[in-house]
């Protein structure tokens, strides 16, 4: 019989490995954990893990080969990217091959519980699934009002030449207890895979947004200040977060990949969900 656990820690330093262990653990989140992509693959066939955390600096093959293999083979399967080497291109390359999130070290207690939180509630509401690439936006599209993807975690849309920006799939329902949202303000600077949004919410966990855009922020949705739950009950339209002057539309949106139509897909359970086709 297979062991079942929350999360699967990929990574080589002792040093990290037990401190992400004694961050969850406390909190009854089961943890198993190998050192390198081989030792994580083979573990994967002979065990039910809910979550993969792994490092992206590995030895042998990276974190982004064993996201490669993961997302193939299981992608009901989040996996949550972690590495000291917090690159804008690193983060880019993460969402576009597919991880759930992208965690920069050092992290913190709250930001590790956030992100593994939010990435079990996903897998336990049958609500992930790392979706292929359709490729860079097409130039005729971009002006067009579609949406721009930084992976399933944060979207664009163009309109006179500004950029909209707000969640996408990978956090609707899955933040509920909003406390506190620090939004940029008016004149701030974004840069594409940044943070640009810090949620906390009431289990004590911080929750950060990366930006899909570089540019100057022009307005934020006040509407979230008296409603934060809007980033729950509507994120793709009135839950936007920001509205921006972008800085470097022609390079950046080439990063991004251009999904077209909103339709509504039924759960396992019955629920209804809001998701994009390619």
């Amino acid at each position: 019989m297979s062991r079942e656990f929350d999360v699967l820690l990929v990574e080589d330093e002792p040093v990290v490995r037990e401190a992400a262990a004694r961050i969850l653990r406390p909190e009854g989140v089961t943890v198993d954990h190998v050192e390198n992509v081989a030792a994580a693959l083979a573990r994967l066939r002979g065990a039910t893990h809910r979550v993969v955390v792994a490092d992206l600096m590995l030895p042998g093959f990276s974190g982004f080969d064993l996201l490669e293999r993961v997302s193939g083979e299981r992608p009901e399967l989040p996996v949550i990217l972690v590495t000291g080497y917090a690159t804008i291109e690193n983060a880019l390359a993460a969402f576009k091959k597919g991880a759930f999130d992208f965690l920069p070290k050092p992290f913190d207690v709250p930001e590790l519980l956030g992100v593994v939180r939010r990435a079990l509630h996903a897998a336990g509401q049958g609500a992930w699934h790392s979706l292929p690439s359709a490729g860079p936006a097409r130039r005729e599209s971009r002006t067009s009002g579609q949406r721009h993807f930084l992976g399933q975690h944060a979207w664009a849309t163009l309109s006179d030449g500004v950029a909209t920006i707000g969640l996408a799939e990978s956090w609707p329902d899955l933040i509920h207890d909003i406390r506190d949202l620090r939004l940029p303000s008016p004149g701030d600077h974004l840069t594409q895979g940044l943070a640009c949004v810090e949620i906390a919410t009431g289990d004590e966990s911080i929750h950060r947004v990366w930006a899909p855009l570089s540019g100057t922020v022009l307005e934020v949705n006040a509407a979230l200040r008296k409603d934060p739950d809007l980033l729950n009950r509507d994120p793709l339209f009135s839950g936007w977060l920001a509205r921006v002057a972008p800085a470097d539309l022609e390079t950046e949106l080439n990063t991004l990949t251009c999904r077209g139509v909103l339709a509504k897909v039924t759960r396992s359970n019955g629920e209804e969900k809001q998701s994009w086709s390619s």
